[in-house]
């Protein structure tokens, strides 16, 4: 399984936003979420034996992160 996520600076004119989405990567692993990054976009690849617990904790911390981002 493969998700990407894209980060803009704004969502009506879609405006690439690289700067943020670095700044979310490096938050997300001091957080113990390893994300990859392309540009603008965040790419997770979850292990297949991730358990409902761990993925609620890693969704949980990757929310966090994306709106202290978007403060």
């Amino acid at each position: 399984m493969l998700i990407g996520v894209v980060i803009v600076k704004n969502k009506r004119l879609k405006e690439e936003d690289a700067e943020k989405a670095e700044q979310i990567a490096r938050r997300c692993l001091e957080r113990g979420v390893p994300l990859g990054r392309s540009g603008n976009v965040l790419c997770i690849a979850p292990p297949l034996t991730l358990t409902k617990d761990e993925a609620r904790e890693k969704v949980d911390s990757l929310r966090e992160v994306m709106e202290e981002a978007s403060r």
